[in-house]
C-alpha cells in the first residue's frame, strides 16, 4: 500500500497505468529472460540509526519506495504504446500540471509572459495588453461585431446608490438623490419617480435597441438617435477609460492572479464594469414582468427589479472574448520579444552603417509601433530586405538569428539585386537624392503631409542616368562583367527601379496603405460554373453566392457569407474573383503619389515625377497587390470562422443551458402548497429501432433515480414501418388501446408491466424517426390504459410522486452520440447501440451536463454534434476550444455534486470542466476521493496540507488534500458538497449548508457579517449563526437592509456580490437553466425528419408521394425526409375550376409541391391530452411551383443588395 501511494503521488492515478500495463502484456508478452530481474532492497540508507531515530528511519525507507516507485513506473511507460500513455495523462509532464498550483488550462496556454516580466514591467505590459484589447474588441480594429454589440447596447445589471452622471437633468426631492431616474431602467413604470436600488437589483439600459428614452420616435429618427447615443458614448473619455481600466483588471485576475474567467464574472464582478454586459437573450426576468403571472406580488421587490428567483444562466460573452483577445496579445508579445532579441543579434553583425540604421529603425517600429500581427509582418518584410541584400549575414534566419534554422531565402535564380548592390547602386541612389529614403517617405505618410521632396535633377531622367555611367565608370572596357548591367540609361533607370520597388514593398507604411485601401474598396464578384447553375437555388447552403456583383468586402464583416463563398468554389459550383476597381486603384496611387514625388512643375521635374510614379505604380501593383490580396482573403477567412464560431457556441449553448427534465411532486394531501421539483425522477426511455434488418428492434430501458440501467425491454411489434392502432372499440365510442390491437398486444403488455413494476416518473421517447410520431401515440395510450387499469391505484399511484405517468419527447442528437463514444463502449461492453443510446436519452434527462462533458474529452465526440452546416469548415482545434469555454461557463454555474460525481461513475465528467481544474487535476481529486470511502465532507479537505494556513481555514489531514491555494480558489464555489440523493451517505450527519451554496469559501467573513446582522437575537444569545439557520428563516434575510450593513463595515465596493450571496441564501442553489429539457411537438417534427426551419424554408421544392385522397385534402408523404403534409384544395391549382381532387391525386403517385404557409401552419389541434399538432402544407398550383424568380428575390436579392438576379446581372455588366 505504501508504494502504491507513492507511486500516486508521483504519477497520479497508477492504477490506470497498472491496467494499461497488463493489457500490454497480454498482446504482447515478453520472454522471461528480457525481463529484468527487481533490484533488491538496500538497507544500506539506514546504517547508523538507531532504535531512537525511528522517524528518520521511516522518512529514508519512504524515500526509497518511491525512488523504487518512479524506476518500476518508468520501466511501465516504455512498455506501453505512448500514444496511450498520453491519451491517460500519465507522462511526466502530465504529472508536473498535476501538482502545479495553477489552474490547469491556463498552464495549458504555455508560459506566462508575465512571469518572465519584473514587477514594473508588468505594470506596463498589462497597460498596453489593455489597450490593445480594447481597440481590437471595441474600437478602430474591431472584428469581434457581436461582443461590441453588447457592449454598445449596454444592458448591465445594477445595484447601489444611482452615480451622478447617470442622474443628469433628473428633478430629485432632497435625500433621493440616490434613486436611479425610471428612464434608464428597464421594465419600470416611467412614473414612478426613481428607483431605490440600494438594497435590490434592476436591469439598467442606456442605449442601444432597449434604450426607452427614444421609444415614441419614428424608426428613421430612432434610429438616428442610437447612433447619436453610441457615438457619444464612443466618444466620452471617461467612459472609454473606465473600459479600458475593465479590461486590465479582467487580464490582470486572468493572466497575473490566475483566475479563470467564471471565477472573475461571478466573484469578481465589482471590477468588470461594462464588460458584463448581457445580451438579450441572457436578460432575467424582472418583477411584474414575468412570463408566468405572479398570483402573490411582493412587495419587498419594486416592479423592475430582480428577485433571486429570477436570476438564470449566462454566457460571459464580453469576459471571454477579452480572454481570448488577451491570449492573443500575449501569443504576439511572445513573437515580439524573440524577434527584437534576433534584431539586436544580427545588428551587431551589420556590416555597414546603413544596414545597422535600417535594422534599428525596425527594431524601433517593432518596439513603439507594432499592433498587430500584420504590423509585426510587415516589419519583418523589411527587415528581410535587409537580411537577403547583405552578405554579412551568411545563412542567418530570421526565426532564430542563427544559421542553419528556419531559413528565409527562396532558393532560385541568383539574385540581381545583389550585384547592383555591389556596384555602389544604393549608394548613388541615396548621394543623388532623386527618390526620396525611405524614412523621409514613412514621415510624410505618417503626417498626411509632404513634409520632405526629393531632388529633380536638371537633367531629364535618361540624360542624367548616361552621365552616371560615366561617372561610375560602368561604360569602361575593362570594367567587370556585372557592370555590364548598368552600362545604358535604361538598363540603369530599370536597374534603379528594382531597387526602389523592393525598398518601398517592403516599408511598413505604405504596405499598411494599400492593406487599409484595398479593404475598403476591394469588391467580390462571383459566377456559377455549369455544375453551380444546375445546383444553386435560393434554398441551397451556398445559394446567396451564386450571383454576387460588386459586394464591398468591407461589408462581409460578422456575416459567414465568405465562408459559403469558399466552399461553394472548392465544391466547383461558383468561380470567385476580388479585385481593386481601376479607378479606385488610380485615385489611391494618386493620393500616395503625392508623398512620393516633387512638387516643381517644371518639364524635367514632370518627367522625374512620371518615372517615380512608376516606380510607385510597379512597387504596389507588381509586388504588394498580389500578397496583399492573399492576406485579405485571410484575413476575410479568420472574421468569417469567429463569425461562425459565435453562432455555432449559440446553436451549443441551447444544449448546455438546458435544464433536467422537470416532474414536479405532487403532495399527497389535497392542499395549494406549490409543487416541488423531484431531485432523482425515474425515467422510461424508448428508442425506435428498425427491426432485424436494421440496427435491432426499438428498445425499452429503465433507469433509476441515479441514472443506473435497472431493467431493458426490445418491441419487436413497434419496430420497423409502426402501423396505427386500430379501433378496437365502436365508430361512436372509438378506443386505440395498442393492448386490444393484435399487432402490439403482446409488446403492449410487456410494457405496461413493466411501467407496474419500476414505476417510472415519465417515459422518454426518442425524436430519432418519423416513426417515433407513432411510438409516442402509442406509448400515451399505454399510459393512458394503465392510469384506468385497478392495479394502478394499488400498485403504481402510491410510488409515483407525480401521480401519473408523463409521456414526453427526448431530443436523441446528444443520446446518438453518447452511444458511439468511448465511455459508453467501456461502461455497457455487452449491449447494443440503441440499449446505449437509450440509457444517454434518460441520463441527458436526468443531469444534461454529464453526459455532454464525456463527449468533449481525449476523443472529442462533440465536434460531431451537427450545430451548423459550415461547421465542416472550422478548424476543429478552434471549435473544440469553443465549445470547452462553453462547457466551462455553464458547469460553474450549476455547480459539481462531489458525492454525488463519486456514487456514479457517469456523473463524473463535468468536473474536469470546474474552474480550476482539467482533465488531469480532475482525475488526481477522483482518485483521492475514491480513496477516502467514496465521499467528501467539506470543500475546504480539498486543500493541500502546506497551504492550509489560507484564508479559507485548516482542515485536518487527509487523502482528499490535491488542490494548492490558487486552484482552491478558483474551483472551490463551483464545487458542492452535500448529502443528496446518494444513499451511502443517508446516515452521514448533517452537511455544512455553505458548502451547498454558490458562495465563495473566500467571502466567509462578509457572510458572517450578514448573517450577524440579520440574526441579532442569536448572535446576543451566544448560540451564533450558521447558513443553514439563515436558509430556514428567510424572512429574517428579507428584512435586511444591506446598504447600510455594507456601509457600516465598510464593504460598499463589495455590494454587488453581497447581494448575490443574500439572493444565494434566499434561494441555495436555484436552477438557472431556463431551456426546456423536452423539446415541444413543433421542434419535435423537424428532429424527427431531420430537418430545421431553415432546411424547409416556405417555397421549396419537394418530391411527395401520395397517402390519401379526401374531398378537401390531399395527404402525401415527403420522399426526402418521411414527413407527413397537407395539399389542401385551395393550393392545389392555380384555376378557379378544377376536377374533383380523386381524378387528380391516386394513392401512391409522386408529385412536385412547394412548402407554403411559412413552414408550419399557426392551426392548432388537440388530441386526448391536450398536446398540439402541427402540418406541413404544400401547393401544387403551377403559378406557385413555376415562380422561381420570386424565392431568389426573397432569399438571395433582398437578403444582399449585392446579389442580382440573371436579367440584373446581365444589364449591369452591359
Amino acid at each position: 500500500p505504501l508504494l502504491l501511494q507513492a507511486a500516486n503521488r508521483l504519477f497520479g492515478n497508477f492504477g490506470e497505468l497498472l491496467d494499461l500495463h497488463q493489457s500490454h502484456r497480454m498482446c504482447n508478452l515478453p520472454d522471461a529472460a528480457q525481463e529484468e530481474e527487481e533490484e533488491p532492497e538496500d538497507e544500506a540508507d539506514l546504517e547508523g540509526l538507531g532504535p531512537e531515530d525511528e522517524d528518520e528511519a521511516d522518512r529514508r525507507r519512504l524515500e526509497r519506495q518511491e525512488r523504487a516507485a518512479a524506476k518500476r513506473t518508468q520501466k511501465m511507460l516504455r512498455q506501453v504504446d505512448p500514444e496511450l500513455v498520453e491519451s491517460h495523462f500519465l507522462r511526466p509532464a502530465d504529472q508536473t500540471i498535476r501538482q502545479a498550483d495553477i489552474p490547469e488550462r491556463l498552464q495549458l496556454l504555455g508560459k506566462s509572459v508575465l512571469e518572465s516580466v519584473p514587477e514594473e514591467g508588468r505594470r506596463q505590459l498589462l497597460d498596453e495588453a489593455a489597450r490593445w484589447v480594447t481597440d481590437h474588441l471595441f474600437g478602430q480594429q474591431s472584428t469581434e461585431s457581436k461582443v461590441r454589440e453588447v457592449v454598445e447596447d449596454g444592458i448591465l445589471e445594477v445595484t447601489g446608490e444611482c452615480p451622478r452622471n447617470y442622474a443628469i437633468g433628473q428633478q430629485q426631492a432632497p435625500g433621493s438623490e440616490h434613486l436611479w431616474p425610471p428612464w434608464l431602467l428597464d421594465e419600470v413604470d416611467a412614473h414612478s419617480g426613481g428607483l431605490d436600488l440600494r438594497n435590490n437589483r434592476a436591469l439598467l439600459v442606456r442605449r442601444g435597441k432597449r434604450f426607452r428614452d427614444y421609444a415614441h420616435l419614428s424608426h428613421d429618427s430612432r434610429a438616428a438617435e442610437e447612433r447619436r447615443l453610441l457615438e457619444r458614448w464612443r466618444g466620452d473619455a471617461e467612459e472609454q477609460g473606465q473600459l479600458r481600466k475593465a479590461v486590465r483588471t479582467v487580464l490582470e485576475h486572468v493572466f497575473e492572479r490566475q483566475e479563470e474567467v467564471p471565477l472573475v464574472a461571478m466573484y469578481r464582478k465589482e471590477q468588470c464594469g461594462e464588460l458584463l454586459a448581457l445580451r438579450e437573450t441572457d436578460i432575467p426576468e424582472t418583477t411584474g414582468n414575468e412570463r408566468k403571472a405572479q398570483t402573490d406580488p411582493d412587495d419587498r421587490y419594486p416592479k423592475g427589479t430582480i428577485q433571486p428567483k429570477h436570476r438564470r444562466i449566462r454566457r460571459w460573452d464580453v469576459l471571454w472574448a477579452v480572454f481570448n483577445m488577451g491570449v492573443r496579445f500575449m501569443e504576439l508579445y511572445k513573437r515580439r520579444m524573440k524577434r527584437i532579441e534576433v534584431y539586436q543579434r544580427m545588428y551587431d553583425r551589420a556590416a555597414t552603417e546603413d544596414e545597422k540604421d535600417v535594422i534599428a529603425a525596425c527594431h524601433e517600429l517593432l518596439v513603439n509601433r507594432m499592433h498587430t500581427v500584420q504590423g509585426m509582418d510587415d516589419i519583418d518584410a523589411k527587415f528581410k530586405r535587409v537580411l537577403d541584400l547583405s552578405a554579412a549575414f551568411g545563412d542567418l534566419s530570421l526565426e532564430n538569428g542563427e544559421g542553419g534554422g528556419g531559413a528565409v531565402r527562396r532558393p532560385g535564380r541568383p539574385n540581381a539585386v545583389k550585384k547592383f548592390v555591389k556596384l555602389g547602386l544604393p549608394g548613388l541612389l541615396k548621394d543623388s537624392k532623386v527618390c526620396l529614403s525611405m524614412e523621409d517617405f514613412r514621415d510624410n505618410v505618417d503626417k498626411h503631409e509632404a513634409l520632405s521632396l526629393p531632388d529633380d535633377p536638371p537633367e531629364r531622367p535618361e540624360e542624367w542616368a548616361r552621365q552616371q555611367i560615366t561617372i561610375m565608370g560602368w561604360d569602361d572596357e575593362e570594367a567587370d562583367a556585372d557592370a555590364k548591367l548598368l552600362a545604358q540609361p535604361q538598363l540603369l533607370l530599370r536597374a534603379m527601379q528594382l531597387l526602389l520597388v523592393g525598398e518601398l514593398a517592403a516599408e511598413p507604411c505604405l504596405r499598411q496603405v494599400v492593406r487599409n485601401e484595398l479593404y475598403q474598396h476591394a469588391l467580390l464578384s462571383t459566377s456559377p460554373t455549369a455544375a453551380g447553375e444546375e445546383a444553386l437555388d435560393p434554398f441551397h447552403p451556398y445559394g446567396i453566392t451564386k450571383h454576387l456583383v460588386d459586394k464591398k468586402v468591407a461589408s462581409l464583416e460578422g456575416s459567414d457569407t465568405w465562408l459559403r463563398v469558399l466552399a461553394a468554389e472548392k465544391a466547383g459550383l461558383i468561380s470567385v474573383k476580388i479585385e481593386w476597381p481601376e479607378a479606385n486603384l488610380k485615385a489611391s496611387l494618386a493620393d500616395v503619389g503625392e508623398l512620393y514625388v516633387s512638387d516643381n512643375i517644371a518639364e524635367v521635374a514632370v518627367a522625374w515625377n512620371d518615372w517615380r510614379r512608376g516606380v510607385l505604380a510597379a512597387a504596389v501593383q507588381e509586388r504588394l497587390l498580389p500578397a496583399m490580396l492573399s492576406e485579405l482573403k485571410a484575413r476575410l477567412t479568420a472574421t468569417a470562422i469567429e463569425t461562425v464560431l459565435l453562432q455555432v457556441q449559440d446553436r451549443f449553448w441551447h444544449f448546455v443551458s438546458q435544464q433536467p427534465v422537470r416532474i414536479l411532486e405532487v403532495p399527497d394531501d389535497q392542499t395549494e402548497q406549490e409543487p416541488v421539483q423531484m431531485e432523482a425522477p425515474r425515467f422510461m426511455a424508448v428508442v425506435w429501432g428498425a427491426g432485424q434488418d436494421g440496427d435491432g428492434p426499438t428498445t425499452i430501458v429503465q433507469l433509476d433515480g441515479q441514472g443506473n440501467l435497472k431493467d431493458l425491454l426490445t418491441a419487436g411489434q413497434l419496430s420497423g414501418n409502426v402501423p396505427r392502432t386500430v379501433n378496437s372499440g365502436s365508430r361512436e365510442q372509438p378506443v386505440f388501446d395498442p393492448a386490444a390491437d393484435p399487432k402490439k398486444s403482446r409488446d403492449s403488455h410487456k410494457i405496461r408491466e413493466k411501467i407496474l413494476e419500476h414505476k417510472p416518473n415519465a417515459i422518454l421517447v426518442a425524436t430519432s424517426s418519423p416513426q417515433s410520431k407513432q411510438i409516442k401515440d402509442d406509448m400515451e395510450k399505454i399510459s393512458q390504459y394503465t392510469e384506468s387499469d385497478a392495479r394502478f391505484k394499488d400498485e403504481l399511484l402510491p410510488h409515483l410522486e407525480n401521480k401519473r405517468v408523463d409521456v414526453m419527447w427526448g431530443d436523441d442528437r446528444i443520446a446518438n452520440l453518447w452511444a458511439n463514444s468511448e465511455a459508453a463502449k467501456a461502461e455497457f461492453p455487452d449491449y447494443s447501440f440503441l440499449v446505449r443510446k437509450a440509457v444517454g436519452l434518460g441520463r441527458m434527462a436526468l443531469d444534461p451536463l454529464a453526459v455532454i462533458s464525456t463527449l468533449l474529452g481525449r476523443r472529442k465526440e462533440l465536434l460531431s454534434l451537427k450545430l451548423h452546416e459550415l461547421q465542416a469548415q472550422l478548424p476543429q482545434d478552434l471549435l473544440a476550444t469553443r465549445l470547452e469555454q462553453a462547457l466551462i461557463t455553464a458547469v460553474a454555474q450549476v455547480g459539481v455534486d462531489l458525492n454525488a460525481m463519486a456514487a456514479n461513475t457517469w456523473r463524473q465528467a463535468p468536473l474536469q470542466f470546474v474552474p480550476g481544474l482539467g482533465p488531469r487535476k480532475a482525475r488526481a481529486l477522483l482518485s483521492a476521493v475514491a480513496a477516502n470511502d467514496n465521499h467528501v465532507k467539506t470543500r475546504v479537505d480539498l486543500l493541500r496540507p502546506n497551504d492550509a494556513d489560507t484564508p479559507f481555514g485548516a482542515a485536518p489531514a487527509s487523502d482528499l488534500q490535491q488542490l494548492g491555494v490558487n486552484v482552491f480558489r478558483n474551483a472551490a464555489p463551483f464545487l458542492r458538497v452535500r448529502r443528496g440523493e446518494v444513499a451511502a451517505l443517508q446516515n452521514e450527519e448533517e452537511f455544512d449548508a455553505l458548502d451547498d451554496a454558490r458562495i465563495h469559501p473566500e467571502n466567509e467573513t462578509l457572510l458572517q457579517v450578514i448573517l450577524e446582522e440579520a440574526f441579532p437575537d442569536l448572535v446576543e444569545a451566544g448560540s451564533g449563526v450558521d447558513v443553514r439557520t439563515a436558509i430556514e428563516a428567510p424572512g429574517n434575510l428579507q428584512q435586511l437592509d444591506l446598504w447600510s450593513v455594507a456601509d457600516a463595515n465598510n464593504h460598499l465596493f463589495k455590494l454587488p456580490t453581497l447581494v448575490d450571496m443574500l439572493h444565494e441564501l434566499l434561494a441555495p442553489y436555484a436552477e438557472l437553466r431556463l431551456t426546456p429539457g423536452t423539446p415541444d411537438d413543433e421542434e419535435a417534427l423537424y428532429l424527427r425528419h431531420g430537418e430545421t426551419r431553415d432546411s424547409l424554408k416556405e417555397g421549396k421544392l419537394v418530391e411527395a408521394k401520395v397517402i390519401w385522397v379526401g374531398e378537401t385534402e390531399v395527404k402525401v408523404v415527403i420522399q426526402s425526409n418521411g414527413m407527413e403534409a397537407i395539399i389542401p384544395q385551395a393550393l392545389v391549382s392555380s384555376q378557379n375550376t378544377m376536377p374533383p381532387l380523386s381524378q387528380l391525386f391516386k394513392p401512391g403517385a409522386v408529385v412536385t409541391a412547394r412548402i407554403t404557409k411559412e413552414d408550419v401552419s399557426q392551426e392548432a389541434q388537440f388530441d386526448e391530452r391536450n398536446q398540439r399538432r402541427v402540418t406541413m402544407y404544400l401547393t401544387t398550383a403551377t403559378k406557385k411551383l413555376q415562380a422561381f424568380r420570386d424565392w431568389e428575390q426573397r432569399y438571395c436579392a433582398d437578403m444582399d443588395k449585392a446579389y442580382k438576379l440573371p436579367e440584373e446581372k446581365q444589364q449591369q455588366q452591359q
